[in-house]
């Protein structure tokens, strides 16, 4: 009887941890009609539908008072020998706090992340949303996009960039300074040690990378209200459909650790709620989606 009891009572506990793990978001949280209206409010511009074949544009995101940054990246694009775009940052200190609350997902950000952004956060994701939609208003098929802090070896990376557009079917967003393990699995060599990689688990940065129309696009439309930092947009593939490849070993380095355009105060004048919970089961939906999403992608890969 008493085990028959205890059985039932850890039946019951089981359903009610299901109910609230289903319950709970984490699977898709960025596809929704509010970000479709935000954004057709915010960044709403007639898209360019026509480009040229393989053509890419170079787009360097340089906050106006980063003069040392600049004049420290310009010599490296130079010897890319490839034109290039200088894209005035978006500057979270000076969004006015009216906005900030039109822009910003707080109560979701806080649930997803366990604290608020800061404004350099802000301004670092609208400083990408920028590009992407200027990357969509050009004739590019491919966006090349850079934060200012980066180093690399001009010679090695514009031979990387090339090989990585003849197999541009292999990826939608390409990444170069990828940070963290994800358990990468490698999908086709590039040049010497260095290969695409698609990734199992979680990565992080955001300074370097290839992105095609399709992507820009998909993940423009989704851009608004802001619920977590811009490379986690990334990471989130499947709610996007795209292909997140890598270069590993990395190529590219920040130099003067995370970019002025994200080191800015903080939002002090939200109230954060924190959520231990939603945010625990938050994780654990992501990383079992991205697992299952990816092999997916890693398996049609290597059967293609």
């Amino acid at each position: 009887m008493i085990k028959r009891i205890l059985l039932l009572i850890t039946l019951a506990i089981f359903i009610i941890i299901l109910a609230v793990f289903i319950q709970k978001p984490g699977f898709y949280v960025l596809n929704n009609k509010q970000n479709s209206k935000l954004t057709k409010d915010n960044l709403s511009t007639p898209y360019n539908s026509h480009y040229t074949k393989d053509s890419i544009g170079i787009y360097l995101i340089n906050l106006k008072r980063s003069k040392d940054r600049l004049r420290t990246i310009k010599p490296l694009l130079g010897q890319l020998n490839m034109p290039y775009t200088i894209v005035q940052a978006v500057d979270g200190n000076f969004i006015p706090k009216e906005k900030i609350n039109h822009l910003v997902d707080f109560k979701n950000y806080n649930k997803y992340l366990g604290h608020s952004p800061k404004l350099g956060t802000i301004g670092c994701s609208m400083s990408h949303f920028k590009v992407w939609k200027q990357f969509l208003e050009s004739n590019n098929q491919f966006a090349l996009v850079l934060e200012d802090d980066i180093s690399f070896n001009p010679n090695l990376f514009r031979k990387i960039i090339d090989k990585s557009l003849r197999i541009s079917e292999l990826w939608d967003i390409l990444s170069f300074d990828i940070s963290h393990g994800g358990l990468p699995i490698k999908i086709k060599k590039i040049i010497n040690k260095y290969s695409l990689n698609y990734y199992l688990f979680n990565i992080s940065h955001a300074g370097a990378y290839l992105i095609n129309r399709d992507a820009a696009y998909k993940q423009l439309k989704s851009s608004l209200p802001i619920k977590m930092p811009v490379d986690h947009y990334f990471l989130r593939s499947w709610e996007f459909d795209v292909k997140f490849a890598g270069i590993e070993p990395r190529i590219v380095y920040q130099t003067f650790g995370d970019s002025e355009i994200n080191n800015v105060k903080d939002t002090k004048n939200i109230k954060e709620k924190k959520d231990k919970l939603q945010k625990f089961v938050f994780i654990i939906k992501t990383e079992i989606i991205r697992f299952i999403y990816n092999l997916k992608v890693i398996l049609m890969a290597k059967w293609r």
